[in-house]
């Protein structure tokens, strides 16, 4: 039972009171100090969606004050993009009193928007109707940024791997032994375009002995450019700087570029190649094999990963060329030892029955062949240390007269034999050596022998006058029956004459030369 008298029932009451409403100011501080005091932005809207109550930060964030926003759609401040339907879905989400989920673009004081995800719930009346919206916007700029960001790395990882693939399948179509040289170039051509993002371009082979560029592959160019650039050696251009520097030449902009002249400037615009990028193909020993450009129909700088990835279509197709070589030269080789081997095998056969059928006895026989085949080695050798392309006559000439240099001499230029002609001087030379010492100016005490050659004009060639002169030696005879070298003297060079003058023997041939100047 309760004792107090209702004037202190009264005061109780209003402490009471009052110390609610202190807990309630105190509750309302609080959520005022959370909502201006955190990142995310906090609303409350009616049942309609009429604003209520902003945090600052989305006051912030709009540019606006509580006075503006208080009782306008909140939607309204949408991107028009996402308005009409986030107007839809929250009329439906209000109708059936769920809660609100979903992504927003804000307009912000600055005009741009801002995505935010905004999260909301129903406050109920004791009847379960909505009486109000509370929820929190939380700014996903920088999430979104950051996808972004994860999409362009996926794009650009899933390009790159792509990329990746389209070099290893070109690996395979050069590996392919059932390929063509022109189908491989067309498609490493194709791919280097591919590559760089390029418009055209083409592929050039460089040859030796012209020191020249010559199209092999070329995609994109009319007759125009092809007829001017077929043969580049020291021209202005891009590709022919390459060339000299044996590095990556690359052009933004022809149009005011120094390596062009007036010329090739003008059949470069009119080609639409404005831009250009050449690169060298060079071997694995540092030798220019050719030269590989792309170009642009405006000015342009590739990226440097696709420029990255035109080298690395360069070494693919560079190092095809090289292949393609090495086994052009085996082929050849191959070729060239077996006629060789041949011919060698014909020869020493020649010699032999020769040399059987013009000997007195086996053991003369067999001494004659010894010397003659040791001969023929000895030019063979020379020409293996040459690669077997040429050998100098003055090397040939010295090699046997050095048996008895004190009475022996030569003199002549330097002429370079093929290995045939190599082992017909060879031959020859050892023939008339070996004759001087056993019936010639040798085989006496003071006789001596002068070899000399020289080059004269013949009409619209040129000749070679070779000359082998004895004298001082014993009395001089023709020979009474037909020996080894007089059948050599006559058939190895048609050409030849010899004479058997009292004053010594002389062999002489005039042989025509090549327009190279060799034999």
């Amino acid at each position: 039972m309760d004792t107090n008298s209702p004037s202190e029932r009264a005061r109780d009451a209003e402490a009471r009171l009052a110390k609610t409403l202190s807990e309630l100011h105190l509750w309302q501080e609080r959520y005022r100090a959370i909502g201006e005091t955190i990142p995310h932005g906090i609303w409350i809207c009616d049942a309609e969606g009429r604003l209520t109550y902003c945090s600052q930060a989305i006051l912030d964030l709009l540019g606006m004050t509580m006075e503006q926003v208080a009782g306008a759609g909140w939607y309204d401040t949408l991107h028009p993009d996402d308005a009409a339907e986030t107007e839809r879905a929250w009329n439906e989400c209000v109708h059936v009193g769920q809660d609100w989920v979903r992504l927003h673009r804000y307009k912000g004081k600055d005009s741009r928007y801002y995505p935010a995800l905004a999260r909301g719930r129903a406050i109920r009346n004791a009847d379960g109707t909505v009486r109000e919206w509370v929820g929190v916007n939380y700014d996903v700029s920088e999430l979104i940024e950051v996808q972004d960001k994860l999409h362009a790395a996926s794009a650009q990882l899933t390009e790159d791997l792509a990329k990746l693939s389209r070099l290893h399948q070109l690996s395979l179509v050069l590996l392919r032994a059932g390929n063509g040289v022109q189908h491989n170039l067309d498609t490493a051509l194709d791919v280097a375009i591919e590559m760089s993002g390029a418009d055209k371009g083409n592929i050039q082979i460089f040859d030796a002995l012209s020191t020249a560029l010559t199209i092999a592959a070329q995609h994109g160019f009319d007759p125009p450019f092809l007829r001017f650039f077929e043969s580049v050696r020291d021209d202005r251009s891009a590709c022919a700087a390459a060339m000299r520097s044996g590095q990556r030449i690359i052009v933004q902009d022809v149009a005011n570029n120094e390596l062009f002249d007036d010329q090739s400037r003008k059949i470069m615009l009119e080609a639409e190649a404005r831009a250009v990028v050449s690169v060298p193909l060079m071997s694995s020993r540092g030798m220019l094999l050719g030269m590989m450009s792309v170009h642009f129909r405006r000015p342009h700088r590739p990226s440097e990963a696709e420029l990255t990835r035109l080298e690395l279509v360069a070494r693919q197709t560079a190092d095809y060329l090289e292949r393609k070589r090495a086994e052009e030269a085996e082929t050849t080789l191959r070729r060239e030892l077996q006629h060789r081997s041949e011919n060698l095998l014909a020869v020493v056969g020649s010699i032999a029955r020769r040399t059987l059928s013009t000997s007195g006895t086996l053991e003369d026989a067999a001494k004659a062949l010894e010397g003659r085949l040791q001969a023929l080695n000895r030019a063979n050798r020379r020409l293996a240390d040459s690669g077997w392309h040429k050998v100098d006559l003055a090397e040939i000439v010295c090699a046997e007269l050095s048996m008895i240099p004190d009475r022996t001499s030569f003199e002549g230029s330097r002429m370079e034999l093929d290995p045939q002609y190599g082992q017909r001087f060879a031959l020859l030379m050892h023939e008339l050596m070996t004759n001087a010492m056993k019936y010639g100016a040798l085989s006496g005490p003071s006789g001596q022998v002068t070899v000399s050659w020289r080059v004269k004009d013949d009409g619209p060639g040129q000749i070679l006058r070779f000359r082998w002169q004895e004298r001082d030696g014993p009395p001089v005879s023709a020979p009474a029956r037909r020996g080894f070298g007089s059948c050599l003297f006559e058939t190895i060079f048609p050409q030849s004459r010899v004479e058997y003058a009292v004053q010594g023997f002389t062999y002489a041939a005039d042989l025509p030369l090549e327009r190279s100047g060799t034999l």
